[in-house]
């Protein structure tokens, strides 16, 4: 086994392979990771744009009041 992956790592065709294979993944990580923070981005502007029409709309009300 060791001999059958030193003949394959002394192989330019095949560290070729490897070394794509690897940018390859670390290209997919970073866009996994990316969308991870653009998903937190966009959620979080999408809470503070209701924040902001909850509050317009409850205006002249506190959320502390206790209707009559």
């Amino acid at each position: 086994m060791a001999r059958l992956l030193r003949e394959v790592l002394r192989d330019h065709k095949a560290q070729s392979f490897l070394e794509y294979s690897i940018l390859i993944a670390v290209v997919a990580a970073a866009f996994v990771a990316m969308a991870m923070y653009v998903r937190q981005a966009v959620q979080g502007k999408i809470y503070r744009l209701e924040d902001s029409v909850t509050a317009k709309s409850n205006k002249g009300s506190t959320p502390w009041s206790i209707p009559v």
